[in-house]
């Protein structure tokens, strides 16, 4: 083994940090009003996107009232008619597949309105590692 060896690896950057001053471009007129225009159209769009999130967070409990009271009551209602209804009913399979879709449906409703008030809400608000 050799005792002037080290285990340490140089590196050396192909691209440096800071450019030369010769690779520099000068901003231009042109370039600055297109800055300005994308960030004050991005300030616009996180207004926006800001006031429909409120709204909605703001329908956000008597959506989900709706939707898991229609949730609950087709919970309830598929073995009452399972039960209830003879097997000679021509509807009875009709009747369980529409109460059946409209409680998976409401589930499926609730679910995709809190994934869009998530993905609306602002970084502020919410805390969550992108």
């Amino acid at each position: 083994m050799q005792a002037d060896r080290s285990n340490v690896i140089p590196f050396r950057h192909s691209n440096p940090v800071c450019p030369p001053v010769d690779r520099i471009r000068p901003w231009s007129a042109g370039s600055m009003a297109l800055a300005l225009c994308h960030k004050s159209l991005r300030l616009i769009a996180t207004a926006c996107f800001s006031v429909v999130f409120l709204v909605l967070w703001w329908l956000r409990r008597p959506v989900r009232a709706i939707f898991e009271f229609l949730a609950g009551a087709s919970l309830l209602a598929l073995p009452l008619i399972w039960i209830g209804l003879s097997e000679d009913e021509p509807s009875k399979t009709q009747m369980l597949l529409s109460v059946a879709g409209l409680g998976l449906g409401s589930t499926a409703l609730l679910w995709l309105y809190d994934s869009l008030l998530l993905r609306l809400a602002p970084d502020l608000i919410l805390s969550v590692e992108r």
